[in-house]
């Protein structure tokens, strides 16, 4: 049993997560290079999202383009699980499927910077970084 002053309470937010449901939608957000095709990484994570056993069929799962960086593009993405008790758990396996499904298609992941070497003869060298 938990005893909480109501001077307390009525000071704060109270968020009950166990009522009416336990569902809880969870979210993560990759940035991508700029120049990347947005359809097939928005595809890619969302298959990636889909073949998770985790992830509450009958809710949407949402990949969105949310903003625009100096380094990339933010990708959010959004699904929904049985019980908020498992959510950092879920949230780190979101991360990994997403992250070794574009690494496994080639996706550079922002950010992304060009380092340009100079040589002693004045030539320049260019290389991705």
């Amino acid at each position: 049993m938990v005893t909480i002053p109501n001077s307390l309470i009525g000071k704060n937010l109270v968020t009950n997560y166990s009522i009416p449901d336990k569902f809880f939608r969870v979210e993560t957000d990759v940035a991508v290079a700029y120049g990347a095709d947005i359809e097939a990484v928005r595809q890619l994570i969302q298959e990636a999202v889909e073949e998770q056993d985790w992830v509450v069929r009958d809710r949407p799962i949402q990949v969105l383009l949310w903003e625009f960086r100096d380094t990339g593009v933010l990708i959010r993405a959004r699904c929904w699980i049985e019980d908020y008790v498992d959510t950092r758990i879920v949230v780190d396996q979101l991360n990994t499927t997403i992250y070794r499904r574009l690494f496994e298609k080639g996706v550079v992941l922002g950010p992304v910077s060009d380092v340009v070497l100079h040589t002693a003869e004045g030539e320049e060298n260019r290389e991705g970084a």
